[in-house]
């Protein structure tokens, strides 16, 4: 039987939820407290525990992906230094959520 789940909803159950874990922890491992990472990529500061403690987003497709991870680390640094805003943060972050999907589906 075909998989009737729409990508939105496969992007926004599965994919979403890895990548702030993973933006969430590369943060975090750069030093940043949870308070200000929960500011940057607009989620509670439990959201930003949860994730650390793999309660949330523990089906980690970007960290298992070598290009994907890559592309999370670089857009981590671009976050820190602010030479990111909301808008291309969340463009990039969706353009992300694309190229895992289209991974798991070829």
């Amino acid at each position: 039987m075909p998989n009737m789940r729409l990508d939105c909803e496969i992007i926004s159950q599965d994919f979403l939820p890895a990548l702030r874990s993973a933006i969430a922890k590369e943060l975090i491992s750069c030093g940043m407290n949870q308070k200000e990472v929960a500011d940057l990529i607009g989620i509670s500061q439990p959201a930003v525990s949860q994730y650390l403690r793999d309660l949330r987003g523990a089906n980690n497709h970007f960290v298992s992906d070598k290009d994907l991870f890559s592309r999370v680390r670089e857009m981590c640094g671009k976050i820190r230094t602010k030479e990111m805003d909301h808008l291309q943060m969340k463009s990039e972050m969706y353009s992300l959520c694309e190229a895992a999907l289209n991974r798991k589906q070829n």
